[in-house]
């Protein structure tokens, strides 16, 4: 559900990632395919709108 290296705010409800995308609002690797954001890439293994700066996490922000 990510484009290479950028999620923009437009694609979040609310500035969240929304529940048909997570299990009990986490993310996990099971739920991504390989390359995108993986479970040591958030703290505490989860996406907020505190984890967002200025409603977009670029390629800076995730390691390949």
């Amino acid at each position: 559900h990510l484009q290479p290296g950028i999620v923009q705010g437009q694609h979040l409800a609310e500035g969240t990632i929304g529940p048909d995308h997570l299990a009990a609002d986490s993310v996990t690797s099971n739920h991504l395919q390989s390359g995108s954001i993986q479970p040591h890439h958030l703290a505490p293994d989860s996406v907020t709108t505190d984890s967002l700066e200025d409603d977009a996490v670029t390629g800076d922000k995730i390691a390949s």
